[in-house]
């Protein structure tokens, strides 16, 4: 049976990017087999000028 993609979502950049290395490099570490749940080509952009970003991002937990 395949478990239901796990959504995140990641607060705007706050300035510190030393937290946010350590945040992301955390999930990696937790989850070694991070993928994504979707085909890249169905990845949708923030409208934003400003951050260059995605509106969501599904990943499967393995």
């Amino acid at each position: 049976m395949s478990a239901a993609p796990a959504r995140f979502a990641l607060d705007p950049p706050a300035g510190d990017s030393a937290a946010e290395h350590r945040r992301l490099r955390a999930l990696f570490e937790r989850f070694p087999d991070l993928s994504l749940a979707v085909p890249d080509a169905e990845l949708r952009p923030s409208p934003s000028l400003v951050v260059n970003s995605l509106r969501e991002l599904s990943v499967r937990l393995r």
